[in-house]
């Protein structure tokens, strides 16, 4: 309401006053560059409002429909806040702003070597319009790195910023109860078509779910510890305790191990930022384990599945004398037993290994867009995925994609640390978010209405501005 107050003072000031180009795209660059990241933090509640008016169930054929609209919106609102961006820079020296802009200079190369790839190993159906259900094609990868991530670094103002990161926790809330009480109350049409046991909201499977709320988890936790207002510190706290009871109830234990990760990472990020050990800090790591314990006494229990994850690293060293007695763990049926090495972590240590196989094959350019799938499915009998992004690019794009994946993640993380006096405290938010994804992404693939979510907070925690000594 304050900023609606300040938006109507400020044009009945100037109702008379005609305002130059450039005061126009220096006022409105911020609000274009967000706008993508918010249109799609809004993506899957919209889905699920559609669905449920329209007493829909066909979801797995209406979310790529609607993702569409809004990567359309995204675009346009991308497209408009770079060229606004760009005009903005005009005056500054070319080599400020391209060593402002590293990390994406290093995506803009991933992109073109994928461009490369994907030439080379023919432009397919799946290269062009995405495989189904995955619904990921080149241009979707292009629309990760050139507008949700480059867009979300553009953006100056600190109030920007926390757009994406307040409507993706409010959309959290939604997502939540409305999952529960499909689950345990009454099923709703719009969650009708997708039944695995666990809670999934309208996403296709339950781990992709897990990763959503690996984000929200990471973000309220981080907004819980920089922020100082009450107010803040409250929604943050209480949606960090829903979300985590959430996830427990979800059971996807690669999600788990990834929040745990990024909530030692947020004390060292506030050690780092506040140069002292804060006890504040660690607050929520304890507060989520204890969360996850009580939880985990009615549901799913993450720390049994801790317990089979170590069974699991003992089968592929080759040092368990049951192997019957392990648990297939990392995003599945913690009740699975596991009867080989390769079936450990619900079949991931053999789709990694074969995946190695198929990139040793063809290091250079990879395999194309979905160009293991049938092989990798076949051979292993789990998935036409590695359910490793890390490999997955390499796999897809080759090692050299893979290597500029991971060089412009540790670019943003590097310009962070440089810029630390600078770093305001909603890009450490985002990057403790996007850490948390990072780690999750050891487990998972890449989804069109997943992984835009790493590319915007990672974005937004890329933007920092210059200190004075650089």
């Amino acid at each position: 309401m304050n900023y609606i107050k300040q938006l109507s003072d400020f044009f009945e000031k100037n109702k008379n006053r005609n305002f130059t180009v450039s005061e126009i795209s220096e006022a409105c660059s911020d609000v274009f560059a967000c706008l993508a990241g918010v249109i799609f933090c809004l993506l899957p509640v919209s889905v699920f409002a559609y669905l449920q008016l329209t007493g829909s169930w066909k979801l797995l054929t209406t979310f790529p429909v609607i993702a569409e609209v809004f990567n359309f919106f995204a675009v346009l609102s991308g497209v408009a806040g770079a060229v606004m961006y760009f005009y903005n820079s005009r005056k500054t020296p070319l080599k400020s702003v391209l060593s402002d802009n590293i990390p994406s200079l290093i995506f803009f190369a991933l992109c073109l070597w994928m461009l490369v790839s994907t030439a080379v190993n023919g432009f397919t159906t799946d290269a062009l319009k995405g495989g189904e259900y995955r619904n990921e094609s080149l241009f979707s990868f292009f629309v990760y790195f050139l507008v949700y991530f480059f867009c979300s670094s553009t953006i100056k103002k600190e109030k920007f910023k926390k757009a994406a990161v307040y409507v993706l926790l409010a959309c959290s809330w939604i997502a939540g109860v409305t999952s529960l009480i499909h689950r345990f109350v009454s099923p709703l049409v719009s969650m009708e078509e997708i039944d695995s046991g666990r809670i999934s909201f309208v996403f296709h499977q339950f781990n992709h779910y897990g990763y959503y709320l690996t984000v929200a988890i990471t973000l309220s936790a981080a907004v819980f510890v920089f922020e100082k207002g009450l107010k803040q510190k409250l929604f943050a706290g209480i949606t960090f305790c829903f979300n985590s009871v959430a996830l427990t109830v979800n059971a996807t234990f690669g999600c788990f191990l990834a929040v745990c990760a990024a909530l030692v990472f947020l004390a060292i990020i506030a050690g780092i930022l506040e140069k002292r050990f804060s006890i504040s800090a660690v607050v929520p790591f304890v507060l989520f384990l204890f969360v996850s314990f009580v939880a985990g006494r009615f549901f799913n229990s993450f720390f049994t599945d801790l317990a089979g994850l170590f069974e699991d690293i003992k089968m592929i060293l080759g040092k368990s004398e049951n192997a019957a007695s392990g648990v297939s763990l990392i995003g599945a049926d913690s009740a699975q037993n596991v009867r080989t090495a390769g079936d450990a972590g619900t079949g991931r240590w053999s789709l990694w290994t074969s995946t190695a196989r198929y990139i040793g094959d063809r290091p250079l350019f990879g395999s194309g867009i979905e160009g293991i799938g049938r092989r990798l499915e076949n051979e292993t009998g789990y998935s036409d995925r590695p359910h490793n992004e890390y490999l997955q690019y390499a796999a897809f794009f080759g090692i050299p994609a893979a290597v500029l994946y991971i060089s412009g993640v540790l670019a943003v993380y590097i310009k962070a640390l440089r810029r630390r006096m600078n770093l305001d405290k909603t890009s450490a938010v985002c990057l403790v978010a996007a850490f948390g994804y990072l780690v999750s992404a050891f487990f998972g693939n890449t989804m069109y209405y997943t992984a835009p979510l790493l590319f915007i907070f990672l974005g937004i925690g890329s933007s920092v501005e210059k200190c004075r000594k650089e």
